[in-house]
């Protein structure tokens, strides 16, 4: 919403999506390590770079890996919902962004 409201448009790789992507990226990498850390989990090094470079392969791997098939399939599935309603939310706060920007 703020960037339509400041540039008039969203541009999908602009400037704010760039920004939204690097303060997304440590946030969830931090998820991972401390969930990680609390399962008590030994992930490889190539583990660690695939969520950050890789994450739509890698976190439903690591799901699987630590919680088993029923709960990491669970897992998985609460995480697309989760992307579902972001994409949602994105969407949303882009329309209300050109009604203001009018």
């Amino acid at each position: 919403m703020i960037e339509v409201a400041v540039t008039g448009h969203a541009a999908p790789y602009g400037k704010f999506a760039i920004t939204q992507m690097l303060l997304f990226a440590p946030a969830t990498y931090y998820w991972y390590h401390s969930d990680k850390s609390e399962r008590f989990y030994r992930a490889s090094a190539v583990l660690n770079v695939g969520i950050i470079f890789a994450p739509y392969l890698a976190f439903p791997y690591y799901f699987l890996r630590t919680r088993g098939w029923r709960r990491g399939a669970l897992s998985i599935a609460k995480g697309i919902a989760a992307l579902v309603a972001l994409g949602l939310i994105d969407g949303a706060g882009e329309a209300v962004g050109l009604v203001f920007a009018r």
